[in-house]
């Protein structure tokens, strides 16, 4: 299974590029899910992995919080809504099995 993830602003997502931020991206996301494949590209990156790991929303909550914790340039693209905070969102062609 693959997941495509982009900025949730998009005052961000036009301004940002997310390879200045692969390291940290993929290291946060090797936190989680420590057996996936991660691809950063400008605009989105990609993480591939067994679909029983990447579809549990704990997880996916835990790879935004480590990525906004371990990137303090991203961290003030978080929206927040009351107590959730929000960096990434799935993009609408985001996923898809492998």
């Amino acid at each position: 299974m693959i997941l495509r993830y982009h900025l949730k602003s998009v005052n961000a997502r036009q301004s940002t590029d997310l390879q200045d931020f692969a390291k940290s991206i993929i290291y946060s996301v090797h936190k989680v899910f420590p057996t996936s494949h991660v691809e950063v590209y400008p605009d989105y990156f990609e993480i591939e992995g067994e679909p029983e790991e990447l579809s549990k929303l704990a997880n996916l909550q835990n790879m935004g919080r480590a990525i906004s914790f371990n990137t303090a340039a991203l961290r003030e693209h978080v929206t927040t809504y009351g107590n959730s905070r929000q960096l990434f969102t799935r993009c609408s062609k985001g996923g898809r099995m492998a």
